[in-house]
Protein backbone atom coordinates (compact mmCIF):
# COMPACT_ATOMS: atom_id res chain seq x y z
CA UNK A 1 0.00 0.00 0.00
CA UNK A 2 2.69 2.44 0.71
CA UNK A 3 4.63 1.17 -1.67
CA UNK A 4 1.92 1.85 -4.65
CA UNK A 5 1.06 4.81 -3.07
CA UNK A 6 4.86 6.17 -3.17
CA UNK A 7 4.33 5.01 -6.91
CA UNK A 8 1.33 6.89 -7.27
CA UNK A 9 2.87 9.92 -6.11
CA UNK A 10 5.90 9.62 -8.35
CA UNK A 11 4.35 9.50 -11.24
CA UNK A 12 1.91 11.89 -10.15
CA UNK A 13 4.65 14.43 -10.01
CA UNK A 14 6.17 13.63 -13.53
CA UNK A 15 4.21 16.26 -15.50
CA UNK A 16 5.35 19.22 -13.07
CA UNK A 17 8.69 18.06 -13.12
CA UNK A 18 8.84 17.66 -17.24
CA UNK A 19 6.71 20.79 -17.35
CA UNK A 20 9.17 22.86 -15.01
CA UNK A 21 12.18 21.56 -17.19
CA UNK A 22 10.77 22.33 -20.20
CA UNK A 23 10.12 26.04 -18.85
CA UNK A 24 13.50 26.47 -17.67
CA UNK A 25 15.31 25.41 -20.74
CA UNK A 26 13.13 28.06 -22.70
CA UNK A 27 14.27 30.46 -20.87
CA UNK A 28 17.83 29.77 -20.66
CA UNK A 29 17.66 29.69 -24.29
CA UNK A 30 15.59 33.34 -24.56
CA UNK A 31 18.75 34.06 -22.10
CA UNK A 32 21.13 33.02 -24.64
CA UNK A 33 19.42 34.54 -27.10
CA UNK A 34 20.12 38.40 -26.06
CA UNK A 35 23.08 37.42 -24.80
CA UNK A 36 24.24 36.61 -28.56
CA UNK A 37 22.33 39.33 -29.89
CA UNK A 38 24.11 41.44 -27.78
CA UNK A 39 27.30 40.52 -28.56
CA UNK A 40 26.20 40.90 -32.26
CA UNK A 41 25.89 44.44 -31.40
CA UNK A 42 28.69 44.87 -29.86
CA UNK A 43 30.51 43.57 -32.87
CA UNK A 44 28.75 45.65 -35.35
CA UNK A 45 29.82 48.98 -33.35
CA UNK A 46 33.24 48.17 -32.71
CA UNK A 47 35.16 49.81 -35.38
CA UNK A 48 37.38 47.45 -37.44
CA UNK A 49 37.24 44.32 -35.37
CA UNK A 50 38.53 40.95 -36.50
CA UNK A 51 37.13 38.78 -33.24
CA UNK A 52 34.17 36.25 -33.51
CA UNK A 53 35.32 34.82 -30.01
CA UNK A 54 33.24 36.28 -26.93
CA UNK A 55 36.18 36.37 -25.03
CA UNK A 56 38.29 38.28 -27.34
CA UNK A 57 35.29 40.51 -28.13
CA UNK A 58 34.89 41.10 -24.91
CA UNK A 59 38.88 42.32 -24.44
CA UNK A 60 38.45 44.11 -27.16
CA UNK A 61 35.28 46.26 -26.35
CA UNK A 62 37.11 46.74 -22.53
CA UNK A 63 39.83 48.03 -24.32
CA UNK A 64 37.69 50.48 -26.53
CA UNK A 65 36.01 51.92 -23.67
CA UNK A 66 39.38 52.66 -22.06
CA UNK A 67 40.50 54.24 -24.67
CA UNK A 68 37.34 56.29 -25.40
CA UNK A 69 37.02 57.57 -21.57
CA UNK A 70 41.07 58.32 -21.72
CA UNK A 71 40.54 60.61 -24.45
CA UNK A 72 37.43 62.40 -22.97
CA UNK A 73 39.03 63.29 -20.14
CA UNK A 74 42.25 64.29 -22.45
CA UNK A 75 39.84 66.53 -23.96
CA UNK A 76 37.92 68.09 -20.87
CA UNK A 77 41.68 68.36 -19.40
CA UNK A 78 42.92 70.09 -22.42
CA UNK A 79 40.14 72.71 -23.08
CA UNK A 80 38.91 72.91 -19.58
CA UNK A 81 35.23 73.67 -21.03
CA UNK A 82 33.36 71.89 -18.77
CA UNK A 83 30.46 73.51 -17.47
CA UNK A 84 30.41 73.84 -13.18
CA UNK A 85 27.04 73.10 -11.85
CA UNK A 86 27.26 76.53 -10.03
CA UNK A 87 26.78 79.58 -11.68
CA UNK A 88 30.15 81.74 -11.89
CA UNK A 89 31.42 84.66 -13.45
CA UNK A 90 34.91 86.08 -13.79
CA UNK A 91 36.81 88.77 -15.82
CA UNK A 92 40.20 89.02 -16.51
CA UNK A 93 42.41 91.24 -18.66
CA UNK A 94 44.60 90.08 -21.43
CA UNK A 95 47.34 92.21 -22.86
CA UNK A 96 49.34 95.14 -21.19
CA UNK A 97 47.24 98.52 -22.63
CA UNK A 98 44.11 96.79 -20.48
CA UNK A 99 42.26 97.03 -24.03
CA UNK A 100 41.31 93.10 -24.25
CA UNK A 101 39.16 91.23 -21.52
CA UNK A 102 38.72 87.72 -21.00
CA UNK A 103 35.14 87.27 -19.48
CA UNK A 104 34.38 83.72 -18.40
CA UNK A 105 30.61 83.04 -17.45
CA UNK A 106 28.86 79.98 -16.44
CA UNK A 107 24.78 79.45 -15.94
CA UNK A 108 21.73 77.47 -16.97
CA UNK A 109 21.46 77.15 -20.68
CA UNK A 110 17.87 78.55 -21.86
CA UNK A 111 16.70 80.35 -25.26
CA UNK A 112 17.97 83.53 -26.05
CA UNK A 113 21.35 83.55 -24.27
CA UNK A 114 23.29 84.72 -27.16
CA UNK A 115 21.00 87.34 -27.13
CA UNK A 116 21.11 88.90 -23.70
CA UNK A 117 25.33 88.32 -24.47
CA UNK A 118 25.09 90.66 -27.31
CA UNK A 119 23.49 93.53 -26.05
CA UNK A 120 25.67 92.90 -22.62
CA UNK A 121 28.73 93.62 -25.07
CA UNK A 122 26.81 96.41 -27.40
CA UNK A 123 26.06 98.25 -24.17
CA UNK A 124 30.20 98.61 -22.75
CA UNK A 125 31.06 99.25 -26.90
CA UNK A 126 33.33 96.14 -26.78
CA UNK A 127 33.94 93.82 -30.13
CA UNK A 128 34.31 90.10 -29.18
CA UNK A 129 37.36 88.70 -31.22
CA UNK A 130 37.01 84.99 -29.62
CA UNK A 131 34.37 83.06 -28.19
CA UNK A 132 34.23 79.75 -27.02
CA UNK A 133 31.00 77.60 -25.52
CA UNK A 134 29.97 74.24 -24.15
CA UNK A 135 26.69 73.25 -23.19
CA UNK A 136 26.25 69.90 -21.11
CA UNK A 137 23.50 68.85 -18.90
CA UNK A 138 21.49 72.10 -19.51
CA UNK A 139 24.94 74.41 -18.31
CA UNK A 140 26.39 76.21 -20.49
CA UNK A 141 30.17 78.01 -20.23
CA UNK A 142 30.85 80.44 -22.10
CA UNK A 143 34.35 82.21 -22.56
CA UNK A 144 34.51 85.93 -24.57
CA UNK A 145 37.87 87.73 -25.20
CA UNK A 146 36.53 91.23 -26.13
CA UNK A 147 38.47 94.18 -27.42
CA UNK A 148 37.71 97.73 -25.81
CA UNK A 149 36.66 99.99 -28.13
CA UNK A 150 37.58 103.13 -25.44
CA UNK A 151 39.32 102.92 -22.36
CA UNK A 152 38.15 99.88 -20.56
CA UNK A 153 38.40 101.99 -17.50
CA UNK A 154 36.77 101.07 -13.74
CA UNK A 155 33.40 101.89 -14.57
CA UNK A 156 33.43 100.21 -17.98
CA UNK A 157 34.49 97.04 -16.11
CA UNK A 158 31.66 97.87 -13.33
CA UNK A 159 28.80 98.15 -16.16
CA UNK A 160 29.99 95.00 -17.84
CA UNK A 161 29.92 93.20 -14.36
CA UNK A 162 26.40 94.10 -13.37
CA UNK A 163 25.27 93.75 -16.69
CA UNK A 164 26.76 89.81 -17.26
CA UNK A 165 25.04 89.21 -13.45
CA UNK A 166 22.11 90.10 -14.68
CA UNK A 167 22.25 87.50 -17.13
CA UNK A 168 23.14 84.85 -14.92
CA UNK A 169 20.46 86.12 -12.84
CA UNK A 170 17.71 86.08 -15.40
CA UNK A 171 18.43 82.40 -16.12
CA UNK A 172 18.00 81.43 -12.30
CA UNK A 173 14.97 83.24 -11.84
CA UNK A 174 13.53 82.52 -14.91
CA UNK A 175 13.00 78.39 -13.52
CA UNK A 176 14.35 77.00 -16.41
CA UNK A 177 16.06 73.71 -15.71
CA UNK A 178 17.90 72.41 -19.49
CA UNK A 179 17.55 68.78 -20.46
CA UNK A 180 20.15 66.51 -21.32
CA UNK A 181 21.63 67.94 -23.85
CA UNK A 182 24.61 67.27 -26.77
CA UNK A 183 28.03 68.84 -25.59
CA UNK A 184 28.96 71.47 -27.61
CA UNK A 185 32.21 72.98 -27.67
CA UNK A 186 32.83 75.75 -30.21
CA UNK A 187 35.66 78.45 -31.69
CA UNK A 188 35.21 81.28 -33.88
CA UNK A 189 37.13 83.87 -35.15
CA UNK A 190 37.77 86.65 -37.26
CA UNK A 191 40.97 87.49 -38.59
CA UNK A 192 43.14 87.76 -41.81
CA UNK A 193 43.95 83.88 -42.07
CA UNK A 194 40.48 82.90 -39.98
CA UNK A 195 38.71 80.11 -40.01
CA UNK A 196 35.74 78.83 -38.43
CA UNK A 197 35.85 75.69 -36.44
CA UNK A 198 32.97 74.15 -34.49
CA UNK A 199 33.08 70.93 -32.65
CA UNK A 200 30.65 69.14 -30.61
CA UNK A 201 30.88 66.64 -28.21
CA UNK A 202 27.46 64.47 -27.72
CA UNK A 203 26.66 62.97 -24.08
CA UNK A 204 24.35 59.61 -24.92
CA UNK A 205 21.12 60.36 -24.44
CA UNK A 206 18.13 58.15 -25.02
CA UNK A 207 15.39 61.00 -26.42
CA UNK A 208 16.89 62.02 -29.53
CA UNK A 209 15.38 63.19 -32.46
CA UNK A 210 15.87 60.69 -35.43
CA UNK A 211 15.70 63.44 -38.17
CA UNK A 212 18.54 64.75 -40.89
CA UNK A 213 20.52 67.60 -39.20
CA UNK A 214 18.47 70.41 -40.92
CA UNK A 215 21.82 72.77 -41.27
CA UNK A 216 23.22 75.73 -39.27
CA UNK A 217 20.37 78.21 -38.23
CA UNK A 218 21.00 81.98 -37.09
CA UNK A 219 17.89 82.59 -35.23
CA UNK A 220 20.03 83.35 -31.61
CA UNK A 221 23.90 84.00 -33.40
CA UNK A 222 26.06 86.19 -32.71
CA UNK A 223 25.80 88.72 -35.92
CA UNK A 224 25.12 92.32 -37.09
CA UNK A 225 28.68 93.24 -37.33
CA UNK A 226 29.77 91.11 -34.21
CA UNK A 227 31.03 87.95 -34.42
CA UNK A 228 29.74 85.28 -36.42
CA UNK A 229 28.38 82.48 -34.28
CA UNK A 230 25.99 79.99 -35.50
CA UNK A 231 23.59 77.82 -33.39
CA UNK A 232 23.24 73.92 -34.11
CA UNK A 233 21.32 70.96 -33.55
CA UNK A 234 22.23 68.16 -33.21
CA UNK A 235 20.61 65.42 -33.39
CA UNK A 236 22.38 61.86 -33.49
CA UNK A 237 24.09 60.68 -29.60
CA UNK A 238 27.59 60.97 -31.48
CA UNK A 239 30.73 63.47 -32.08
CA UNK A 240 30.62 65.28 -34.90
CA UNK A 241 32.68 67.66 -36.38
CA UNK A 242 32.91 70.42 -38.79
CA UNK A 243 35.62 73.07 -40.71
CA UNK A 244 34.11 75.96 -42.24
CA UNK A 245 35.96 76.97 -44.80
CA UNK A 246 36.23 81.27 -45.23
CA UNK A 247 34.19 81.27 -48.14
CA UNK A 248 31.21 79.50 -46.54
CA UNK A 249 31.20 81.09 -43.49
CA UNK A 250 28.08 82.98 -44.05
CA UNK A 251 26.10 79.99 -45.54
CA UNK A 252 23.19 78.69 -43.42
CA UNK A 253 22.93 75.88 -46.20
CA UNK A 254 25.68 73.62 -44.15
CA UNK A 255 24.64 70.60 -43.34
CA UNK A 256 26.47 68.51 -40.10
CA UNK A 257 26.93 64.89 -40.27
CA UNK A 258 27.52 62.98 -37.65
CA UNK A 259 30.31 60.11 -37.23
CA UNK A 260 29.61 56.83 -35.24
CA UNK A 261 32.32 55.28 -33.96
CA UNK A 262 33.34 58.60 -31.56
CA UNK A 263 31.42 58.53 -28.55
CA UNK A 264 32.09 61.27 -25.89
CA UNK A 265 35.32 62.22 -28.14
CA UNK A 266 36.01 66.31 -29.66
CA UNK A 267 37.78 66.81 -32.54
CA UNK A 268 39.34 69.73 -32.94
CA UNK A 269 40.08 70.71 -36.74
CA UNK A 270 41.96 73.85 -36.81
CA UNK A 271 43.41 75.77 -33.88
CA UNK A 272 43.97 79.44 -35.81
CA UNK A 273 45.88 82.30 -34.02
CA UNK A 274 43.96 85.20 -33.69
CA UNK A 275 46.40 88.32 -34.79
CA UNK A 276 43.53 91.22 -35.62
CA UNK A 277 39.97 91.90 -36.56
CA UNK A 278 40.60 93.53 -39.98
CA UNK A 279 38.27 92.96 -42.60
CA UNK A 280 39.79 90.45 -45.17
CA UNK A 281 38.27 88.72 -48.64
CA UNK A 282 38.15 85.74 -47.95
CA UNK A 283 37.43 84.39 -51.21
CA UNK A 284 40.32 85.77 -52.86
CA UNK A 285 42.44 84.31 -50.38
CA UNK A 286 40.22 80.57 -50.94
CA UNK A 287 40.29 81.19 -55.24
CA UNK A 288 44.16 82.06 -54.80
CA UNK A 289 44.87 78.69 -53.22
CA UNK A 290 42.61 77.00 -55.87
CA UNK A 291 44.27 78.90 -58.36
CA UNK A 292 48.23 77.62 -57.01
CA UNK A 293 46.56 74.16 -57.25
CA UNK A 294 45.44 74.83 -61.05
CA UNK A 295 49.17 75.54 -61.96
CA UNK A 296 50.59 72.98 -59.88
CA UNK A 297 48.36 70.33 -61.72
CA UNK A 298 49.51 72.12 -64.77
CA UNK A 299 52.88 71.87 -64.57
CA UNK A 300 53.28 68.29 -62.55
CA UNK A 301 50.42 66.58 -64.67
CA UNK A 302 49.03 68.25 -68.13
CA UNK A 303 52.74 68.96 -68.87
CA UNK A 304 54.25 66.00 -67.95
CA UNK A 305 51.65 63.86 -69.50
CA UNK A 306 50.97 66.02 -72.46
CA UNK A 307 50.89 63.73 -75.19
CA UNK A 308 48.26 62.05 -72.98
CA UNK A 309 45.75 64.77 -72.10
CA UNK A 310 46.17 65.71 -75.95
CA UNK A 311 44.05 62.06 -76.85
CA UNK A 312 41.71 62.85 -74.24
CA UNK A 313 41.22 66.58 -75.88
CA UNK A 314 40.09 64.41 -79.08
CA UNK A 315 37.97 61.28 -77.52
CA UNK A 316 37.46 59.50 -74.50
CA UNK A 317 37.14 55.97 -73.58
CA UNK A 318 37.12 55.07 -70.08
CA UNK A 319 36.27 51.57 -68.86
CA UNK A 320 34.87 52.55 -65.21
CA UNK A 321 31.76 54.26 -64.60
CA UNK A 322 31.02 55.38 -60.94
CA UNK A 323 28.10 56.57 -59.55
CA UNK A 324 28.74 58.01 -56.03
CA UNK A 325 27.41 60.31 -53.65
CA UNK A 326 28.00 63.97 -54.03
CA UNK A 327 29.43 64.52 -50.07
CA UNK A 328 32.78 66.48 -50.45
CA UNK A 329 34.86 63.70 -48.08
CA UNK A 330 34.08 61.13 -51.05
CA UNK A 331 35.42 62.29 -53.99
CA UNK A 332 36.14 58.96 -56.04
CA UNK A 333 39.38 60.06 -57.47
CA UNK A 334 41.02 60.74 -54.52
CA UNK A 335 40.24 57.66 -52.87
CA UNK A 336 40.76 55.07 -55.87
CA UNK A 337 43.11 56.47 -57.66
CA UNK A 338 41.51 57.44 -60.48
CA UNK A 339 43.13 59.32 -63.28
CA UNK A 340 41.85 62.07 -65.86
CA UNK A 341 40.06 59.87 -68.89
CA UNK A 342 39.52 57.02 -66.71
CA UNK A 343 36.55 56.99 -65.25
CA UNK A 344 33.33 58.76 -66.25
CA UNK A 345 31.51 59.63 -62.87
CA UNK A 346 28.02 61.00 -61.91
CA UNK A 347 28.11 62.33 -57.98
CA UNK A 348 24.07 62.42 -55.96
CA UNK A 349 22.91 62.63 -52.58
CA UNK A 350 23.29 58.85 -51.35
CA UNK A 351 24.71 57.69 -54.85
CA UNK A 352 20.79 56.30 -55.79
CA UNK A 353 20.30 54.64 -58.95
CA UNK A 354 16.58 54.96 -59.73
CA UNK A 355 14.96 52.07 -61.72
CA UNK A 356 13.88 52.36 -65.14
CA UNK A 357 10.12 53.00 -64.33
CA UNK A 358 11.06 56.31 -62.28
CA UNK A 359 11.46 57.84 -65.32
CA UNK A 360 14.24 60.32 -66.23
CA UNK A 361 16.75 61.72 -64.31
CA UNK A 362 20.16 62.95 -64.36
CA UNK A 363 21.45 59.64 -63.23
CA UNK A 364 20.07 57.55 -65.69
CA UNK A 365 20.56 59.77 -68.67
CA UNK A 366 24.52 59.43 -67.11
CA UNK A 367 24.38 55.92 -67.28
CA UNK A 368 23.00 55.84 -70.77
CA UNK A 369 25.49 57.58 -72.42
CA UNK A 370 27.79 55.82 -70.29
CA UNK A 371 26.74 52.76 -71.49
CA UNK A 372 25.35 52.79 -74.59
CA UNK A 373 27.88 55.50 -76.55
CA UNK A 374 30.79 55.38 -74.17
CA UNK A 375 30.84 51.43 -74.12
CA UNK A 376 32.30 51.48 -70.23
CA UNK A 377 32.82 47.54 -68.98
CA UNK A 378 32.30 48.27 -65.49
CA UNK A 379 29.83 50.46 -63.13
CA UNK A 380 30.90 50.81 -59.82
CA UNK A 381 27.81 52.43 -57.14
CA UNK A 382 30.19 53.68 -53.83
CA UNK A 383 28.27 54.49 -50.79
CA UNK A 384 29.85 55.35 -47.82
CA UNK A 385 29.75 55.95 -43.91
CA UNK A 386 27.65 58.39 -42.19
CA UNK A 387 25.53 59.08 -45.32
CA UNK A 388 23.27 62.38 -44.57
CA UNK A 389 21.44 61.05 -47.81
CA UNK A 390 20.44 57.87 -46.31
CA UNK A 391 19.62 59.11 -42.64
CA UNK A 392 17.17 62.06 -44.38
CA UNK A 393 15.77 58.23 -46.10
CA UNK A 394 15.59 56.30 -42.67
CA UNK A 395 13.61 59.95 -41.31
CA UNK A 396 11.04 59.62 -43.57
CA UNK A 397 7.57 58.25 -42.28
CA UNK A 398 6.01 58.37 -46.02
CA UNK A 399 6.89 58.56 -49.28
CA UNK A 400 6.13 62.21 -50.09
CA UNK A 401 8.91 64.58 -49.28
CA UNK A 402 8.72 67.97 -48.00
CA UNK A 403 11.95 69.32 -49.46
CA UNK A 404 14.15 68.37 -52.69
CA UNK A 405 16.64 66.55 -50.79
CA UNK A 406 13.68 64.25 -49.43
CA UNK A 407 11.83 64.09 -52.94
CA UNK A 408 15.24 62.39 -54.34
CA UNK A 409 15.95 60.34 -51.75
CA UNK A 410 12.40 58.58 -51.12
CA UNK A 411 13.76 57.04 -54.71
CA UNK A 412 15.49 54.75 -51.95
CA UNK A 413 12.44 53.39 -50.26
CA UNK A 414 12.46 49.63 -50.98
CA UNK A 415 16.13 49.61 -49.46
CA UNK A 416 14.62 51.77 -46.40
CA UNK A 417 11.96 48.98 -45.77
CA UNK A 418 14.52 46.06 -46.26
CA UNK A 419 16.66 47.88 -43.97
CA UNK A 420 14.44 48.56 -41.48
CA UNK A 421 13.42 44.79 -41.69
CA UNK A 422 16.63 43.50 -41.42
CA UNK A 423 17.99 45.69 -38.62
CA UNK A 424 15.13 46.22 -36.67
CA UNK A 425 16.48 45.48 -33.20
CA UNK A 426 19.03 47.99 -33.52
CA UNK A 427 19.30 51.13 -33.09
CA UNK A 428 18.27 54.05 -35.16
CA UNK A 429 22.35 55.07 -36.20
CA UNK A 430 22.84 51.11 -36.68
CA UNK A 431 19.56 50.81 -39.23
CA UNK A 432 21.19 53.73 -41.17
CA UNK A 433 24.89 52.27 -41.45
CA UNK A 434 23.16 49.07 -42.62
CA UNK A 435 20.81 50.83 -44.80
CA UNK A 436 24.27 52.73 -46.31
CA UNK A 437 25.18 49.09 -47.47
CA UNK A 438 21.81 47.57 -48.94
CA UNK A 439 20.96 50.66 -51.09
CA UNK A 440 24.23 49.79 -52.73
CA UNK A 441 23.11 46.74 -53.43
CA UNK A 442 19.39 47.77 -54.47
CA UNK A 443 20.98 50.77 -56.77
CA UNK A 444 22.92 47.64 -58.38
CA UNK A 445 19.37 46.00 -58.88
CA UNK A 446 18.21 48.89 -60.39
CA UNK A 447 20.35 49.17 -63.01
CA UNK A 448 19.10 45.70 -64.52
CA UNK A 449 15.57 47.54 -64.95
CA UNK A 450 17.33 49.21 -67.61
CA UNK A 451 17.14 46.29 -70.52
CA UNK A 452 20.35 47.38 -72.34
CA UNK A 453 22.39 47.37 -68.58
CA UNK A 454 20.33 44.16 -68.13
CA UNK A 455 21.06 42.32 -71.80
CA UNK A 456 25.00 43.51 -71.42
CA UNK A 457 26.04 41.85 -68.13
CA UNK A 458 23.82 38.97 -69.34
CA UNK A 459 26.32 38.75 -72.10
CA UNK A 460 29.24 39.59 -69.60
CA UNK A 461 30.40 43.02 -71.50
CA UNK A 462 29.25 44.77 -68.60
CA UNK A 463 29.94 43.86 -64.77
CA UNK A 464 28.21 45.66 -62.47
CA UNK A 465 30.30 46.32 -58.92
CA UNK A 466 29.55 47.85 -55.27
CA UNK A 467 31.99 49.87 -52.86
CA UNK A 468 31.41 51.08 -49.29
CA UNK A 469 33.87 53.48 -48.59
CA UNK A 470 34.55 53.77 -44.26
CA UNK A 471 35.80 57.26 -44.35
CA UNK A 472 36.37 57.40 -39.94
CA UNK A 473 38.76 54.06 -40.48
CA UNK A 474 39.96 54.76 -43.96
CA UNK A 475 38.60 51.01 -45.08
CA UNK A 476 37.11 50.08 -48.69
CA UNK A 477 34.74 47.13 -49.07
CA UNK A 478 34.25 45.79 -52.87
CA UNK A 479 31.77 43.25 -54.22
CA UNK A 480 30.49 42.19 -57.78
CA UNK A 481 27.02 41.19 -58.86
CA UNK A 482 25.57 37.79 -58.85
CA UNK A 483 23.60 38.16 -62.24
CA UNK A 484 22.99 34.28 -61.95
CA UNK A 485 22.22 34.68 -58.48
CA UNK A 486 20.11 37.81 -58.69
CA UNK A 487 16.93 38.96 -60.08
CA UNK A 488 14.81 41.99 -60.40
CA UNK A 489 11.63 40.45 -59.96
CA UNK A 490 11.71 39.20 -56.48
CA UNK A 491 14.57 41.64 -54.68
CA UNK A 492 16.92 38.90 -54.53
CA UNK A 493 20.58 39.71 -54.67
CA UNK A 494 23.31 37.50 -54.53
CA UNK A 495 27.57 38.94 -54.56
CA UNK A 496 30.79 37.43 -55.42
CA UNK A 497 34.66 38.42 -55.31
CA UNK A 498 34.03 40.53 -52.12
CA UNK A 499 36.87 42.00 -51.17
CA UNK A 500 37.88 44.42 -48.01
CA UNK A 501 40.81 46.79 -48.23
CA UNK A 502 42.49 48.14 -45.21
Amino acid sequence: MIDGGESIQSSGSKPLDRRSTDSHREAERRRRQRINNHLNTLRFLLPNTTKTDKASLLAEVVNHVRELGRKAADVATRHGLVPSESDELTLSYCGCENKVIKVILCCEDRPGLNRELIQVIRSVRAKPVKTEMTTVGGRTKIVVMMQWAGGGGEEEIEALKRALKAVIDNGASSGLSGSKRARFYGSIYEGSNARATVSIMAALTPNWERSLLSGLSRPNSFNDGFLNCYTMKLVKPYGAHIGLVPSLRKSSGLRLEVPRNSLRITYQLTTPQVQNVGKTDFREDFFEQMKQRFLNFKKHKYLAELDHFRTLADIQSPKFMVIACADSRVCPSNILGFQPGEAFMIRNVANLVPPLENGPSETNAAVEFAVNTLEVEHILVVGHSSCAGIQALMSMEDDVGSSFVENWVVKGKVAQAKAKADAAHLSFDHQCRHCEKVSINQSLLNLLTYPWIEERVRKEMLSLHGGYYDFQSCTFEKWTLDFNGSSTEDGSFSVKDRVFWS
